[in-house]
């Protein structure tokens, strides 16, 4: 069951390093000190990691997944994750899940 623990740190240090992220480039590009078309450019390699990180899923252990599932929904009763992104980081995890079982 450590695989549990690690899944459960790894879904918190990705999305509370990824909200800090958005946090920042937002706060950066609403005061001026970044360029608008570096905001875009950091925004889309944002969005690629998180597709590569769910292709990646797949390899992940059962118990990991578990505890990543765990992690994001801890998460988003805190409020640190979004309607739209508790869909993409609940639903794959659960699928994978679902997809291992059968």
């Amino acid at each position: 069951m450590r695989r549990l623990g690690y899944g459960l740190r790894r879904a918190t240090h990705e999305i509370v390093g990824g909200f800090s992220i958005s946090l920042m480039i937002t706060l950066f590009s609403e005061n001026g000190m970044l360029d608008p078309f570096l905001t875009v450019i950091l925004r889309m390699t944002i969005t690629v990691i998180g597709v590569l990180l769910f292709i990646k899923m797949q390899y992940w252990a059962t118990n990991y997944l578990f505890g990543w599932f765990l992690g994001v929904i801890v998460l988003s009763s805190v409020g640190l994750v979004s309607f739209f992104e508790i869909v993409f980081y609940v639903m794959i995890p659960l699928l994978m899940i679902i997809w291992r079982l059968l």
